[in-house]
């Protein structure tokens, strides 16, 4: 029973990510929670929810409280194309804005970046060295054209995941988005591998299903 939730964190409106069930059943068993979506996932949320008092917007490049956490939106950018910038998918869309987000909560002076779905683009690395992020949760699944053929929308892989933790200084990566659908999957070990090759100083961190990892800074 996820009675205990104090704040749902939806990068954007696919069901992997924003999940009817899931978002109506926490609602429901934690009344004291609160979900955090992009701009563009608002009306959806709060349909779900039953409240929108409890629906936060993250705004691109803005900060939010949230409870004793502070939350800082950033862009992300997940599309159906090789070069998601030219397609733009990283914009604000001018009819619902923002779609694909990722969030920067700092809780108690430990700032955690959970990408959402994204690929690596311009000014991104940039944007996060400023943040001075200490975990950082990435996905590692990867893209390729015969995924997207069939309509899988893919991210960075495990090598851009070792590169960009590196490049923003995290002090832990966490790989996601790896083994929840069959013919879309990640590999942590071949991550682990890359990091013990070229960036041994990296802590890796791969939680174990159902099981709490404290991070002492």
């Amino acid at each position: 029973m996820l009675d205990f939730i104090d704040a749902v964190f939806c990068s954007h409106d696919h069901l992997d990510h924003l999940d009817p069930f899931a978002v109506e059943g926490i609602a429901k068993a934690s009344p004291g929670s609160v979900f955090v979506v992009p701009e563009s996932a608002v009306a959806q949320a709060t349909g779900l929810v039953g409240d929108h008092t409890r629906v936060i917007t993250g705004q691109v490049d803005s900060t939010v409280k949230v409870g004793s956490m502070s939350v800082h939106t950033v862009p992300a950018a997940h599309g159906t194309g090789r070069d998601p910038v030219a397609e733009c998918v990283w914009e604000a869309d001018p009819i619902v804005g923002w779609r694909f987000v990722g969030f920067v909560v700092d809780i108690g002076g430990t700032r955690v970046y959970h990408a959402g779905d994204t690929s690596i683009y311009p000014g991104m690395v940039e944007r996060l060295q400023n943040l001075e992020i200490d975990i950082a949760l990435l996905p590692i699944n990867g893209r390729d054209w015969f995924r997207e053929r069939h309509g899988i929308i893919g991210n960075m892989d495990e090598r851009e995941a070792a590169y960009l933790a590196n490049a923003i200084g995290a002090k832990v990566l966490i790989p996601m988005h790896y083994d929840m659908f069959a013919g879309n999957p990640g590999s942590p070990g071949r991550l682990a591998d890359l990091c013990a090759k070229e960036f041994p100083a990296q802590t890796i961190v791969v939680p174990g299903r159902c099981r709490r990892w404290v991070y002492h800074p």
